[in-house]
């Protein structure tokens, strides 16, 4: 059986049409639930900051002061890579930890380097 989860708040649903009628708390931009589209991992990355949970639900919980539009941590959802760049600047690192920890000048949103999906 296949599991989905949302997003925002990595709860579990067994059908994508259970998960998007729920409401969403977390939602930054509408009130449903979305799709997680990464790959199944060991450990969830944070997109914006690169600190690493076990769990969806566990790194959604969290707070994220990098986040520019809400406060929770939001998963990275591209497959694990060798060395992440920034989507604004073209940098690499070896971890998204290490990408994100670093000022980007070019990010029109913020502070801080992106990763590339």
């Amino acid at each position: 059986m296949s599991k989905y989860y949302c997003k925002y708040c990595g709860i579990e649903y067994s059908s994508v049409r259970n998960l998007t009628l729920g409401g969403c708390s977390k939602n930054p931009s509408g009130k449903y639930h979305v799709p997680y589209e990464g790959p199944i991992k060991s450990k969830y990355p944070c997109y914006y900051c690169g600190i690493e949970y076990s769990s969806l639900r566990n790194l959604t919980s969290g707070g994220c002061l990098k986040n520019p539009t809400s406060k929770n941590h939001i998963p990275y959802e591209g497959a694990e890579q060798s060395n992440y760049v920034c989507k604004y600047c073209g940098i690499s690192y070896l971890s998204i930890r290490n990408l994100t920890s670093g000022g980007c000048s070019k990010n029109p949103q913020g502070k801080c380097h992106e990763p590339l999906r």
